[in-house]
């Protein structure tokens, strides 16, 4: 999954890895980051990772429910942030 070596990326399911098609409704959620005390280039640092999916049911309200399905880590390289909003997508191939 993803380029590069074992350092720069690492994702681990709570359960069996997801098919194509689950894969598709993931999302990742930026918990947290690690730079390294030297200047480091915002592609190098680590970004800790919550990877959540949507529920087959919806709240009451009707608002989405997600749940985790895994946790991880990775370069800042694999994210592509889009606007100025905090949303962006994860670049894995």
């Amino acid at each position: 999954m993803g380029e590069g070596n074992e350092e720069d990326f690492g994702v681990f399911y709570d359960r069996a890895e997801p098919v194509k098609t689950e894969e598709k409704t993931l999302k990742c959620v930026v918990v947290g980051k690690r730079r390294m005390r030297s200047k480091t280039p915002t592609d190098e640092t680590t970004h800790y990772v919550l990877l959540i999916a949507p529920k087959r049911m919806d709240s009451p309200r009707g608002a989405k429910v997600y749940e985790r399905v895994g946790v991880g880590y990775m370069a800042g390289r694999f994210i592509d942030l889009v606007g100025t909003g905090s949303a962006g997508l994860v670049n894995v191939q």
